[in-house]
Formats: C-alpha cells, structure tokens, sequence
C-alpha cells in the first residue's frame, strides 16, 4: 500500500488563524487601517530544475498600517502582517510530504501614487517557519525560511475597502543551511478592510 504523509499540526494551524484574526482586531489602536486577507499562490515551475516542485500556497493573513510618509504626490504605508497557512502538492511520492503549515511575521511596503487613486507597488519581507523541511521532492533545508515579495495591487469599491494585489514571492532560508534551493510563487491576494 503506497503511504503519503499529510503533514501535521492542523490543530495548530486552526489555532494560528484565530490569533491572526484575533491580532488584527486588536491591532494598536494607532492603526490607520486594518486588513485580513487571503492568499492563493501556484509556485514558478518555469524554471529548469530537477528540484521544482508543482504546489500551491493557501495562507489567511492580517495587516495593519504604521505610520505613513508623504513625499508631494507619493504615500508610503508600511504595514506589519501575521500569516499563517499551508503548502500543498499533488505529486508526492511514496512516504513524502503532501504539505507543509507555515506561519510568519512580515513587514511591508505599499507605494501610492496619489494621481493614480487606486493602483498601488507592493513589497515586502519576514521570517516564516514551516513544520518540516521536505515537500515532495523538494528539500527546502530548514524549518525557518524568508518570504519576500514584489507586486502590484487596486484597491476596489467606493470606499476603497477590498484590494487585489498580486505579486511574485521567494521562499528560502537565506543560505543559513543546505540545501537552498528556495521556492517561488505567482499569488493573488484579496483582502477587506475594517
């Protein structure tokens, strides 16, 4: 009978999701703007490598905005962000992962500006940390990974209050131990502002 781990820590996983939704109400009272969001991603199989691997990122995310600077017709917000959710495959082999939970912390940029209303530049960096190091074929060499990003996003409604951002992601753990082969991924978040 072929055998394909699942991951584990689901529970755990729950739990995380109720502390970012429980975070990002209680966000600092400074907060501007408060987001959740979610993620779907498809990771970057274009390139020529033996250890790429065919999954998708499912991740629940809060925001919440520091102070902004203005520079004439240009708004730069910072946001910090809590994330927690999964990496899925559906080409494991016998005794490998299927999945991986992830959580992490990330600070972020968003560039406006302000003649364009509604457009806006995204980027953004932090720590993540999976609850194992192998998915599939893919062994990624540590728990403890860097996420980094860059896109483009709108902000939608008359009120401005959901976005579309979508932006091309990195995961790797930075050098810090071997393998590094990193991840990428195409994703497309959708958030709600309260």
């Amino acid at each position: 009978m072929r055998r394909i781990r699942t991951g584990s820590g689901w529970s755990g996983l729950r739990a995380l999701a109720v502390l970012i939704v429980g975070g990002s109400l209680a966000a600092p009272a400074a907060a501007a703007e408060r987001w959740i969001g979610l993620e779907v991603g498809t990771s970057d199989t274009s390139r020529v490598d033996p250890r790429a691997v065919d999954a998708r990122r499912f991740n629940l995310s809060g925001r919440w905005s520091l102070p902004r600077a203005r520079f004439g017709q240009w708004a730069l917000v910072p946001y910090g962000e809590l994330t927690v959710g999964a990496i899925r495959t559906w080409n494991a082999g016998e005794g490998q992962n299927l999945a991986l939970n992830e959580t992490g912390v990330r600070l972020l940029f968003q560039l406006h500006y302000l003649p364009w209303g509604r457009l806006f530049l995204e980027a953004g960096s932090g720590p993540m940390y999976l609850s194992d190091t192998r998915i599939g074929d893919l062994d990624l060499g540590s728990k403890l990974q860097f996420r980094s990003h860059a896109g483009l996003g709108v902000r939608l409604g008359s009120t401005k209050r959901w976005e579309v951002v979508y932006w091309y992601s990195h995961t790797s753990n930075a050098n810090l131990s071997s393998p590094n082969p990193g991840i990428n991924f195409h994703t497309v978040r959708l958030g709600f502002r309260y």
